[in-house]
């Protein structure tokens, strides 16, 4: 457990002005976003996003369609959200999230990304730095009651955000 917490303590996600500055090839793509994401892979057997995925979300219109084989800064924006989203909800769900924000009448997805970013890191940092969930109703949890809780408190923020999601959809 020790090891995960140094990771977490370490990662510092990309805000959109960190992005490359040049167009890439989808491997460059896959390559930069497992390396910037490989925290969310715990037992480091897994690639957190492959080619086939890339494709998949721009053949469902989730990511924008590449410009000529070539992926920009913010296809990677893109992309780096669907993972991180991808955790806990559908492709389906996410297509929705993604809609709801490139129809906002606020057009500054840049913006956008870097406070998703922004709060992510934040809220990511301050469970596992504190070694518990705020707010917990057992006194000193045990590591199981810690899971139950966390799992209960996934389960529960899920629910309310699919019943925003769908109050927005409508």
């Amino acid at each position: 457990m020790q090891e995960i917490y140094q990771k977490i303590q370490k990662i510092k996600l990309p805000l959109w002005e960190d992005f490359p500055n040049m167009d890439l090839y989808v491997d460059q793509v896959v390559s930069y976003i497992n390396q910037t994401l490989s925290f969310l892979d715990l037992e480091g057997k897994e690639m957190v996003i492959t080619k086939s995925m890339v494709n998949n979300y721009v053949k469902h219109s989730m990511v924008p369609q590449p410009i000529k084989k070539y992926y920009k800064p913010y296809h990677v924006g893109y992309l780096i959200v669907v993972c991180i989203l991808k955790c806990c909800f559908s492709l389906k769900d996410i297509s929705k999230m993604i809609n709801i924000y490139r129809n906002m009448k606020d057009d500054h997805i840049e913006l956008h990304y870097n406070r998703f970013i922004s709060i992510f890191e934040k809220n990511l940092k301050e469970i596992f730095l504190s070694n518990t969930l705020p707010n917990l109703t057992y006194e000193s949890p045990s590591p199981e009651q810690q899971l139950m809780e966390s799992t209960i408190r996934t389960v529960v923020y899920k629910i309310y955000s699919q019943s925003l999601l769908h109050s927005m959809s409508e």
